[in-house]
Protein backbone atom coordinates (compact mmCIF):
# COMPACT_ATOMS: atom_id res chain seq x y z
CA UNK A 1 0.00 0.00 0.00
CA UNK A 2 1.33 3.47 -0.85
CA UNK A 3 0.97 6.47 1.49
CA UNK A 4 -1.27 8.14 -0.79
CA UNK A 5 -4.09 4.98 -0.29
CA UNK A 6 -3.91 5.79 3.34
CA UNK A 7 -5.88 9.77 2.86
CA UNK A 8 -9.66 9.82 3.31
CA UNK A 9 -11.82 12.89 2.23
CA UNK A 10 -12.51 13.12 6.02
CA UNK A 11 -8.04 14.09 6.37
CA UNK A 12 -8.75 17.38 3.75
CA UNK A 13 -9.64 20.40 4.51
CA UNK A 14 -9.75 23.76 1.89
CA UNK A 15 -8.36 26.17 4.52
CA UNK A 16 -9.76 28.95 1.98
CA UNK A 17 -9.10 30.87 -1.68
CA UNK A 18 -5.99 32.18 -2.18
CA UNK A 19 -7.15 34.43 -5.38
CA UNK A 20 -10.01 32.89 -7.35
CA UNK A 21 -8.01 30.84 -9.95
CA UNK A 22 -6.13 29.07 -6.35
CA UNK A 23 -7.47 27.20 -3.28
CA UNK A 24 -5.18 26.03 -0.70
CA UNK A 25 -5.72 22.76 1.24
CA UNK A 26 -4.26 21.03 3.95
CA UNK A 27 -4.27 17.22 4.58
CA UNK A 28 -3.86 15.34 8.27
CA UNK A 29 -1.04 13.76 8.57
CA UNK A 30 -1.99 9.81 8.83
CA UNK A 31 0.41 7.39 10.21
CA UNK A 32 1.78 6.24 6.94
CA UNK A 33 2.94 9.96 5.80
CA UNK A 34 4.22 10.19 9.19
CA UNK A 35 5.97 7.58 8.97
CA UNK A 36 7.38 8.59 5.41
CA UNK A 37 8.02 12.16 6.03
CA UNK A 38 9.37 12.02 10.12
CA UNK A 39 13.18 11.45 8.57
CA UNK A 40 12.82 14.70 6.22
CA UNK A 41 11.43 16.77 8.87
CA UNK A 42 14.11 14.97 11.43
CA UNK A 43 16.86 16.60 8.90
CA UNK A 44 15.75 19.81 8.73
CA UNK A 45 15.81 20.22 12.33
CA UNK A 46 19.37 18.79 11.99
CA UNK A 47 20.59 21.32 9.26
CA UNK A 48 18.75 24.34 10.84
CA UNK A 49 19.01 23.90 14.74
CA UNK A 50 17.99 27.04 15.19
CA UNK A 51 15.48 27.53 12.81
CA UNK A 52 11.80 27.04 13.52
CA UNK A 53 10.48 24.00 13.74
CA UNK A 54 8.70 22.40 10.39
CA UNK A 55 5.31 22.01 10.42
CA UNK A 56 4.29 18.41 10.92
CA UNK A 57 0.55 18.21 11.46
CA UNK A 58 -0.51 18.67 7.63
CA UNK A 59 0.64 18.19 4.17
CA UNK A 60 -0.30 21.34 2.27
CA UNK A 61 -2.01 21.43 -1.70
CA UNK A 62 -3.28 23.87 -3.83
CA UNK A 63 -5.58 23.44 -6.31
CA UNK A 64 -4.82 26.37 -9.14
CA UNK A 65 -8.29 25.99 -10.94
CA UNK A 66 -7.10 27.72 -14.74
CA UNK A 67 -4.62 24.70 -15.44
CA UNK A 68 -6.85 22.28 -13.02
CA UNK A 69 -3.02 21.05 -11.31
CA UNK A 70 -3.26 20.23 -7.68
CA UNK A 71 0.42 20.43 -6.00
CA UNK A 72 1.35 19.46 -2.48
CA UNK A 73 3.72 20.06 0.12
CA UNK A 74 5.71 19.72 3.31
CA UNK A 75 6.13 23.07 5.15
CA UNK A 76 9.93 22.71 6.08
CA UNK A 77 9.77 26.64 7.27
CA UNK A 78 13.00 27.52 5.92
CA UNK A 79 11.93 26.08 2.23
CA UNK A 80 8.91 23.52 1.22
CA UNK A 81 9.70 20.23 0.07
CA UNK A 82 7.20 19.56 -3.38
CA UNK A 83 5.75 15.50 -2.52
CA UNK A 84 3.16 15.74 -5.59
CA UNK A 85 4.33 12.63 -7.15
CA UNK A 86 4.21 10.78 -3.67
CA UNK A 87 1.13 12.31 -3.04
CA UNK A 88 -0.78 12.86 -6.44
CA UNK A 89 -3.35 11.10 -7.41
CA UNK A 90 -6.73 10.91 -9.36
CA UNK A 91 -8.59 10.17 -6.47
CA UNK A 92 -6.62 12.94 -4.39
CA UNK A 93 -6.71 15.49 -6.22
CA UNK A 94 -10.44 14.90 -7.33
CA UNK A 95 -11.02 15.03 -3.70
CA UNK A 96 -8.92 18.23 -2.84
CA UNK A 97 -11.01 19.92 -5.53
CA UNK A 98 -14.75 18.99 -4.41
CA UNK A 99 -13.55 20.05 -0.58
CA UNK A 100 -12.61 23.17 -2.34
CA UNK A 101 -15.51 23.15 -4.40
CA UNK A 102 -17.96 22.77 -1.64
CA UNK A 103 -15.97 25.18 0.61
CA UNK A 104 -16.35 28.31 -2.28
CA UNK A 105 -19.96 27.41 -2.55
CA UNK A 106 -20.61 27.64 1.54
CA UNK A 107 -18.66 30.81 1.54
CA UNK A 108 -19.68 32.07 -1.48
CA UNK A 109 -22.52 34.42 0.30
CA UNK A 110 -20.67 34.83 3.41
CA UNK A 111 -18.48 37.87 2.34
Amino acid sequence: MEIRDTIQSDDIRCDGWIDKDTAEASIRQTEATLKRYTSVYDAQCKEYPRGVEPFRDCIFAEWHVDTDEVVYWLDLDNDILLVTDEIGCARIDDMVRDICRTYAASHAHSD
